[in-house]
């Protein structure tokens, strides 16, 4: 029987045998904790690089915007300067063509 065969190998550890059986395990812990807290420490530098990069796109995004908005005012003002000139000629030509 296995529990049985456990058990009686249970009994017969001594004390020195659960001592290093507990600082080997007290090790891996220890180990495994490490681990963890280098993990979280490149974590965190991943989230932190993220958010700077997360950041300096938004600001190029901005000043992509602001620069679409000007060119696109610009456009308007130029296109609003052709029609006030093609009406101001159209004027002219209805003037001359009345013979005024």
């Amino acid at each position: 029987d296995i529990a049985a065969t456990q058990a009686a190998a249970a009994a017969l550890q001594t004390p020195e045998s659960c001592l290093k059986q507990s600082q080997a395990h007290a090790l891996t812990t220890s180990l495994q904790l490490s681990d963890l807290h280098t993990q979280i420490v490149s974590t965190r530098a991943a989230i932190t690089t993220s958010k700077h990069d997360l950041h300096v796109v938004q600001k190029e995004s901005t000043v992509a915007s602001r620069a679409r908005q000007s060119t696109l005012r610009e456009a308007t003002e130029e296109k609003n300067r052709l029609h006030r000139l093609l009406m101001s000629r159209q004027a002219e030509l209805t003037k001359l063509q009345s013979g005024g």
